[in-house]
């Protein structure tokens, strides 16, 4: 059983008006997810299945989507990173979103339990826990 608690997209973003390739054909830096998050392979299968305008090159690998956004404002690079995280960032022109919605990944955030009967506490959570 799952509830869907929230829907949202990764979006390519760098730090606005960033020129960061020094010579045509360069490959772009890249800040990616660590491989471990679930975050890493959604974009990693999105890059297989449509790639990037630009090549990649990744040069960093980060755990935390907060720090993967500090790391695109001081200009580092480009990373995906969830609308919800940066569109305030892209309102006040930290950030920019790179390429077009081709290259967003809509993902939703899903609460899954097994079917059997939790303990209490869970329960109680389960129950009280709105689903999309």
């Amino acid at each position: 059983m799952q509830k869907v608690l929230a829907q949202d997209k990764l979006v390519p973003v760098r730090r606005r008006r960033l020129h960061l390739r020094p010579a045509t054909g360069s490959p772009l830096p890249w800040l990616a997810y660590a491989p471990s998050l679930a975050l890493a392979g959604l974009v990693d299968d999105h890059l297989e299945r449509c790639p990037s305008p630009d090549s990649l090159r990744r040069v960093m690998e980060c755990d935390s989507a907060d720090a993967l956004m500090e790391y695109a404002i001081k200009g580092l690079g480009v990373c995906w990173l969830p609308w919800s995280l940066v569109a305030s960032a892209c309102q006040q022109d930290l950030l920019e979103v790179c390429w077009d919605r081709s290259m967003e990944i809509p993902f939703e955030v899903r609460l899954v339990r097994l079917r059997r009967r939790l303990g209490p506490m869970a329960e109680k959570v389960w129950q009280a826990t709105p689903g999309l």
